[in-house]
């Protein structure tokens, strides 16, 4: 057997079994970034978890990526059985550590093949079908942000395990994006506010596409984005009710179980 069909195989054993994140053993550590997406990408073929349904970005702001030590974002699959509606609910139910994250997602308009050129904030709109708001649901495991590894968090998936999509926003270029305003209410909290554009979503977009055509991967139209956390990450209890709205009338809901 490869590294690479070794390295997807074991992090399988670890995320299935819900083990404390640590740092992959040394004789499975990739050697270069480009080592760990593949691993990354074997372990969504030998993964149970079904097919991809789409990407997001992981550390996308500077203040994650000093929190975490990583000086730039890393990409991660998205599972399409593992792409939900809003409202929605989630167990926490075995879990060891969820955190959630506010996010836009986009849904790609069109098919963007391997050959479809460099993207940036401006041409990568073209490729928009629309935005909505949506939850990320993320597992760390009990990692330890002190002695986090970049290769070993490409490896193992970036740590994604749901998105939950809110109303789609279909007018969004009608929008002026840079006045719209993010919201989160959680239970009964003081209102938490936000600019939508703070954490750059179209930034966020063309990097994640450029990234995988520039593996060879076909992005196809129907593919979810999700492009960053507008908000600190939070860590949901039992009972927990939240929604986060865009815009004032968009919206997406999660309830933990």
């Amino acid at each position: 057997m490869s590294k690479i069909k070794n390295i997807a195989t074991y992090v399988n054993s670890e995320i299935k079994a819900n083990r404390k994140f640590q740092t992959l053993p040394f004789h499975l550590l990739p050697e270069n970034i480009g080592e760990a997406y593949q691993a990354q990408y074997e372990y969504h073929r030998i993964s149970d978890r079904g097919s991809l349904g789409g990407y997001k970005i992981a550390l996308s702001s500077k203040v994650i990526q000093e929190l975490c030590g990583i000086k730039h974002p890393i990409a991660g699959g998205l599972f399409e059985d593992e792409i939900y509606q809003s409202p929605h609910s989630f167990s926490l139910s075995g879990r060891k550590n969820l955190g959630i994250e506010f996010e836009l997602a986009v849904k790609i308009g069109k098919l963007i093949n391997p050959t479809a050129g460099t993207f940036n904030k401006k041409n990568v709109k073209e490729c928009i079908e629309w935005v909505a708001p949506a939850f990320e649901i993320i597992n760390d495991r009990n990692a330890d942000y002190s002695k986090l590894c970049k290769l070993t968090m490409i490896a193992v998936n970036a740590w994604n395990t749901g998105v939950v999509i809110g109303d789609p926003i279909t007018t969004w270029y009608d929008l002026d994006l840079d006045e719209t305003k993010a919201t989160l209410f959680w239970n009964s909290e003081h209102k938490i506010c936000a600019n939508l554009m703070d954490s750059d979503p179209f930034e966020s977009l063309a990097w994640v596409i450029n990234l995988m055509t520039s593996h060879g991967k076909t992005i196809p139209a129907g593919s979810i984005i999700i492009t960053g956390s507008v908000l600190k990450t939070r860590t949901p209890n039992v009972g927990d009710n939240i929604k986060y709205m865009i815009g004032g009338q968009w919206k997406v809901e999660l309830c933990i179980e």
